[in-house]
C-alpha cells in the first residue's frame, strides 16, 4: 500500500476509492416526480439512447464499496441498499432490470435472480420495466427479481448500510481525495443520500474516466480491461524514449502492481466469504469492492495524472 499512499491527495488525510452498482429509473420529463422531490437527474453524456427521448433518468445505489487508505492502514467497506422499484413514495415505477453479475448479493440470491431473469431473456440489454408493457409474464418476473433481491437484505443489514453511508458522508468524504471512474456513481450516491435525508458534503474527486488513454494495444477504457492491461503492460518499443510516459511507468512498477492487485483481491475474497460463505469467494468485475481494487490499480498506473474536480451536492454536481 506504500505506493498508493504516495499518490496525490490534495493534502487530504485519506485516499478513498469508491465504486457503486446502481439502479437507473426513467421518468417522463413532463411529469417528473423525482425531480419534484429534489433528486438529481443524470445528464446524457453520449446522446439519447433509444426510448429516452422525452424522459429523464436517475441513479440510486444498490451496492456501495469503498477502500480507505491512510498513512497507517487501509480498510474496506461495503453497503447494500434495497431496490426502490414500486416504492409507495412514487416515481420509482420504471427502473432498469436488476441484472445478475451487475448486482452484488449472496450466491443463493444471485442464483434465484438468474432463474427469473431467464424468463425475460435478452440478457445484458438492461431493459426498463416499461419495455415489457403488455407482457404480464415478463413483468411478473421483473417484479419477482426485485422482490428476491430486496428480501435478501434484512433489517439489520439495512441499518448497517445506512450507518456505513452516513459514516462515509460525514466522517470520511470531507477529509478525503475520492477516486472513481465515471460520474454516475456520484449521482447514485447523491440521490440515495437525499432519499435517506443525508447531506453530501463538498468533496474533492479524481475521475479517472476523464483521462484519455492512448497506449499500444489498449483499445477500450473499461475499468476491467484497463487494470488487466496495467498489470500486464504491452511490450515497450525498441527505442524506450518513444514510449508514452505512462507506458514507461507501468513497466517500472509492474511487479508492484501485480503484487498489490493480488493482495487486495485476496482481501476482498476473504471479505465476501466471511459475509456469505465459501461460494461467495468467486469474485469478479462489477462487485464494487473488486472494482475499487481495479480503480486503485488504474490510479496508481497513471500516477495520479487525472484531473481533479469539485463535487458539490445541490449545485448540479458541479465539475464531476
Amino acid at each position: 500500500m506504500e505506493l498508493l499512499r504516495a499518490l496525490n491527495t490534495e493534502g487530504r488525510p485519506y485516499l478513498v476509492y469508491i465504486d457503486a452498482e446502481f439502479q437507473t429509473y426513467r421518468v417522463p420529463a413532463d411529469n417528473d416526480v423525482l425531480e419534484n422531490k429534489g433528486f438529481i437527474k443524470t445528464p446524457y453524456d453520449h446522446g439519447m439512447e433509444k426510448g429516452n427521448f422525452g424522459n429523464n433518468k436517475y441513479h440510486f445505489l444498490l451496492n456501495l464499496g469503498f477502500i480507505i487508505v491512510n498513512p497507517y492502514t487501509h480498510t474496506s467497506h461495503f453497503a447494500l441498499f434495497h431496490s426502490n422499484f414500486m416504492s409507495p413514495d412514487g416515481g420509482f415505477d420504471n427502473p432498469q432490470i436488476l441484472e445478475p453479475g451487475y448486482t452484488t448479493c449472496s450466491p443463493y440470491t444471485d442464483y434465484k435472480i438468474t432463474e427469473k431473469r431467464a424468463i425475460i431473456g435478452e440478457k445484458g440489454t438492461f431493459q426498463y420495466f416499461s419495455d415489457f408493457q403488455g407482457d404480464a409474464k415478463k413483468q411478473d418476473a421483473f417484479k419477482e427479481i426485485n422482490a428476491i433481491y430486496n428480501a435478501s437484505i434484512n433489517e439489520a443489514e439495512m441499518m448497517e448500510s445506512f450507518a456505513t453511508l452516513a459514516f462515509f458522508l460525514n466522517d470520511i468524504a470531507p477529509h478525503a481525495m475520492i477516486v472513481h471512474k465515471g460520474r454516475n456513481d456520484l449521482y447514485a450516491l447523491s440521490n440515495t443520500a437525499h432519499l435517506f435525508g443525508l447531506t453530501v458534503p463538498a468533496i474533492i474527486t479524481r475521475d479517472l474516466a476523464r483521462v484519455p488513454l492512448r497506449l499500444p494495444g489498449l483499445e477500450k477504457s473499461k475499468l476491467e480491461i484497463v487494470q488487466a492491461y496495467f498489470t500486464a503492460s504491452a511490450p515497450l518499443p525498441n527505442n524506450i524514449g518513444k514510449a508514452d510516459p505512462v507506458h514507461r511507468r507501468l513497466h517500472m512498477i509492474k511487479g508492484n502492481l501485480i503484487a498489490l492487485r493480488e493482495a487486495l483481491l485476496g482481501e476482498m475474497r476473504a471479505f465476501f466469504i466471511t459475509k456469505w460463505g465459501a461460494a461467495a469467494g468467486t469474485i469478479a468485475a462489477h462487485n464494487p469492492l473488486v472494482d475499487c481494487v481495479y480503480t486503485a490499480i488504474m490510479d496508481l498506473g497513471l500516477g495520479s495524472s487525472a484531473d481533479v474536480a469539485i463535487f458539490a451536492y445541490g449545485s448540479g454536481l458541479g465539475g464531476v
